[in-house]
């Protein structure tokens, strides 16, 4: 079976429950998947195929959205993630503009893959997150 590490990094709760539902999801679909905070995350978790990073959109304009300090700080201490299938995912107020852009700045992983990006406004799946989804793990 394979296996998923969701990791979130989330301010009000959306972020949090948007990562549940992934994880959730995943279950569902004949994943082992776990969901943890940034706070709450071992290194050891990093042994699954399918590892999901997300954080919440911090900034209000299109071109000056990134991720929160604590969020840049743990994805820079993260080992490369080359041979894991890496999932970008965030929450949002208006539009997420550049926050996957400025996240994939932090992370050390196959630079020419692209990375899957999932989002919600409201931190419930929804019918396109879902079929993404589908299309990740297959």
């Amino acid at each position: 079976m394979k296996k998923a590490i969701v990791i979130y990094q989330s301010k009000k709760g959306t972020t949090k429950k948007f990562g549940e539902e992934i994880r959730a999801f995943l279950s569902r679909n004949n994943v082992e998947a776990k969901a943890v905070s940034i706070q709450d995350f071992n290194q050891d978790s990093l042994t699954a195929d399918y590892v999901f990073l997300g954080c919440w959109t911090n900034g209000m304009f299109l071109m000056f959205q990134h991720p929160d300090k604590a969020w840049r700080i743990f994805a820079e201490q993260l080992p490369a993630l080359d041979g894991k299938k890496v999932v970008f995912f965030t929450t949002y107020k208006i539009i997420t503009g550049v926050i996957f852009k400025a996240m994939k700045k932090h992370i050390k992983c196959n630079s020419g893959d692209p990375v899957p990006e999932l989002k919600s406004r409201n931190g419930a799946l929804s019918d396109q997150n879902k079929t993404d989804l589908l299309q990740i793990i297959n």
